[in-house]
């Protein structure tokens, strides 16, 4: 519909079976380079539900990402006339990588949330027995640890000096 959407698919060098729907976030660009030049200098933490290009796109994923919940379960009617439902879709981290290259950020480090959350504790970030409790959830495969991405992203800083335990950057595609 658009030479934009060619273009995008192009880069990543995905050719779409036909009847594939799914979502692409073309604003993404555009909101990066307004990121990079309000942030003058440091680091940019992207966390959202989401995969890299491969998986995002795979021949199998034919229905897209786009789903609704009401009252923290799936809802079958994306559509919901109502307006009780919220919208998510995944955020394709190779694209968002890509697009943040571009804008001047350097790609930092791409870990799942629960590695992310791990690496904190583990470097003695302190918390309340309480939030402790939530964490696990947070922590956990089978919960939000492993359907969350951290994408961390540098403006003006030198990489040497922000080392990540978990940098993963080839994962979504990246040099690392």
């Amino acid at each position: 519909s658009t030479p934009l959407l060619q273009s995008y698919f192009d880069r990543l060098g995905i050719i779409l079976p036909d009847d594939y729907e799914t979502e692409v976030n073309l604003a993404m660009a555009g909101w990066l380079k307004q990121a990079a030049r309000v942030l003058q200098k440091g680091l940019l933490l992207l966390i959202d539900y989401g995969r890299p290009a491969y998986d995002y796109y795979a021949p199998e994923r034919t229905g897209g990402t786009l789903r609704a919940f009401s009252k923290h379960k799936v809802c079958a009617d994306v559509f919901k006339p109502d307006g009780t439902t919220d919208l998510t879709a995944d955020v394709d981290f190779t694209s968002l990588s890509l697009d943040a290259t571009a804008a001047g950020f350097t790609p930092l480090a791409f870990m799942e949330l629960g590695t992310f959350l791990l690496s904190a504790v583990e470097s003695g970030f302190e918390l309340a027995e309480n939030d402790r409790r939530g964490l696990r959830y947070l922590l956990h495969p089978e919960g939000l640890g492993a359907a969350f991405h951290v994408l961390i992203l540098g403006q003006n800083v030198d990489p040497a000096e922000w080392t990540f335990k978990h940098i993963r950057l080839r994962r979504p595609g990246l040099p690392a």
